[in-house]
């Protein structure tokens, strides 16, 4: 795709004022970082930064019928929904029929009749298609819609909830009251902002009207909070070790294979389900370099023999652990004394990670 081809966000001349180093992702133009990576993520990790992420799609359902949206996020997805509660945000997955995962998603429960889905910028148009399918087939109450001319945006770090009182006072403070993963509507169409995040951080999401969300990440700026890119963004998902479609996420990988088993039921009736649970292939895994070295995507793993085992999903340099870190996937059922990720003519040893070492500050 050539640059003139690119989607811009309606946010795209303020990155170009605030020298944004302008790439192509997704179909868009987006900022990579403004003045470097480490500063941005320096921003978000102690005070607070701001991201464009108007590259995402959201996906406006409602339902003539009471409990059609619950019967297809079950149908459709693997997560156990007992019951839907307003307001709520679900985490969850878009399977193929193999049980392959066609998006993750987060699903924004507004009422019996009324849901919001927010897809991966990449899957979008896809997602968008696959649900409409499957509503004229077997949930013809449903109406999907793909609304544009919206502005998205993420307020991420510890100061968030300060800022967010000086630019918004008309929320009082009913926003900082919100939740971790809940949300609640702004207006009469589709409009949110919700407590979700991407970095680790507590932070806010605002789904906006494109004039208003124009003037609120010029306000944002003007309390000296920077913006930050696509840089910052994937290595503050990284350090949480928080799954990317199209590395650790992909059609040909069930959600046990991608270390989404939290969101998996036994139960349900679900799209692809016996194949989920039928003897998953590989196994995602967290990982710390024990020597200088920086891994990077597809990089061979290897174990104590020096025989591959898998790959590297994502992988990059921790400034807060000032040192090589990532994912990978590994073959499932195997135990390995060590494992080794092979960076051009070196093999170094990993240490593999149980649980996050970096807590985060949401509030959960």
């Amino acid at each position: 795709m050539h640059q003139e081809e690119l989607k811009r966000t309606p946010l795209h001349a303020h990155h170009l004022q605030s020298n944004g180093n302008m790439v192509p992702f997704a179909g868009y133009s987006m900022p990579v970082y403004y003045t470097s990576i480490k500063e941005e993520y320096q921003a978000t990790r102690s005070k607070a930064a701001i991201f464009d992420i108007s590259h995402m799609t959201p996906l406006v359902l409602h339902s003539t019928e009471k409990g059609a949206l619950l019967e297809l996020v079950r149908f459709l997805m693997p997560r156990e929904i007992p019951e839907w509660t307003p307001g709520k945000i679900y985490y969850n997955a878009v399977l193929n029929e193999n049980g392959g995962i066609r998006d993750d998603v987060t699903v924004y429960s507004v009422d019996d009749q009324f849901m919001l889905i927010i897809a991966n910028s990449i899957n979008g148009l896809k997602i968008f298609q696959y649900i409409r399918e499957w509503t004229e087939k077997k949930f013809p109450s449903i109406q999907i819609q793909m609304p544009q001319d919206y502005v998205f945006v993420a307020l991420q770090g510890v100061a968030a909830p300060d800022i967010m009182q000086k630019i918004l006072p008309r929320f009082n403070k009913s926003y900082a009251d919100l939740g971790y993963y809940h949300f609640a509507m702004l207006d009469e169409d589709f409009s949110f902002y919700s407590r979700t995040g991407y970095t680790g951080e507590d932070g806010f999401e605002i789904l906006i009207k494109r004039d208003d969300g124009i003037r609120l990440w010029e306000m944002v700026l003007k309390e000296g909070v920077p913006p930050a890119g696509l840089g910052a963004r994937d290595l503050l998902r990284m350090e949480m070790f928080y799954p990317l479609y199209g590395h650790e996420l992909s059609e040909e990988y069930t959600p046990l294979e991608s270390g989404l088993k939290f969101i998996t039921s036994e139960n349900g009736k679900y799209l692809g389900k016996e194949k989920i649970w039928n003897s998953p292939r590989r196994t995602l895994v967290k990982f710390l370099l024990k020597e200088r070295g920086i891994p990077r995507e597809n990089m061979s793993l290897l174990n104590e023999t020096n025989e591959p085992i898998g790959h590297v999903s994502s992988g990059g340099f921790s400034f807060q652990w000032n040192a090589g870190f990532g994912m990978g996937f590994i073959e499932t059922g195997k135990e390995y004394k060590e494992v080794f990720v092979q960076i051009r003519d070196k093999i170094l040893p990993v240490e593999l990670l149980r649980k996050n070492p970096y807590p985060g500050t949401v509030k959960k």
